[in-house]
């Protein structure tokens, strides 16, 4: 499964410059790449991810860099010479990227399971967590459609019903730390152009709404999004519907 920092990386490297490096040395809050010849001052405001060695999935914010040295905000992170890194031009903040993959991975529904409620008397509370409901199965494996879902509880037409039952809920996954990981049934590629068709959303909000470059950036993110989408076979859409509810009458 691929952690936040992977998502903002991949995002990252689609909609702005990354440069790909191995770190030399490094001191107190900042390491030196020698092999790195891009001009100074040119990954300022960007962000450093570190993909390898006891600091991997570390992001920061690139305060300077000049001549291979990249210092970096924050605490200073655990480094080894050899630990590989990617540094990502300014275009967007890591603030920036983070809320666009934050915000499009916590967007997306997932069908999720919960067995064992108890159902006396024709309702039962539904456990923590558990909400949105879309089938209900008995014990006896059949799907049960006489039920409404209000205020945390299954109410059942037949106020005489008892069983133990099986859930299919849906809920949406929720991560903020860059080490947190996505669903394995989130499909990535489509998180990542989503995120993009974010960033270039927001950047023409923000900046340049008669930019034509920004417009068809933004359009070409958008029908790579529904491509990933339907492509995808992990992916769950967010219109999943409840088993039709049968009346007893």
């Amino acid at each position: 499964m691929a952690t936040l920092a992977e998502c903002m990386l991949e995002t990252a490297k689609i909609i702005t410059t990354v440069h790909d490096g191995t770190i030399k040395s490094f001191g107190t809050n900042y390491f030196v790449d020698d092999d790195c010849q891009y001009q100074s001052s040119y990954f300022e405001n960007g962000t450093v991810f570190i993909t390898s060695g006891s600091a991997v999935d570390n992001v920061r914010t690139i305060i300077s860099y000049a001549e291979g040295k990249f210092v970096y905000s924050g605490s200073s992170m655990d480094l080894s010479v050899g630990d590989t890194y990617s540094a990502a031009y300014g275009d967007f903040t890591l603030n920036d990227i983070k809320q666009a993959c934050v915000t499009t991975v916590n967007n997306v529904m997932l069908m999720k399971e919960h067995s064992g409620i108890k159902v006396a008397n024709g309702e039962c509370v539904l456990p923590d967590g558990v909400s949105n409901i879309r089938r209900v199965i008995g014990s006896d494996g059949k799907r049960n459609r006489y039920w409404d879902e209000i205020g945390g509880k299954l109410i059942f037409d037949n106020t005489s019903y008892q069983d133990t039952i099986k859930v299919l809920y849906a809920s949406r996954q929720s991560i903020k730390n860059l080490s947190d990981e996505i669903s394995q049934y989130i499909d990535i590629e489509y998180i990542v152009w989503a995120s993009v068709a974010f960033l270039w959303r927001r950047y023409i909000e923000r900046h340049m709404k008669d930019n034509q470059v920004a417009v068809e950036l933004l359009n070409e993110a958008k029908n790579n999004e529904l491509n990933a989408l339907a492509k995808s076979k992990r992916y769950l859409p967010s219109n999943i519907p409840r088993d039709a509810r049968f009346s007893m009458v």
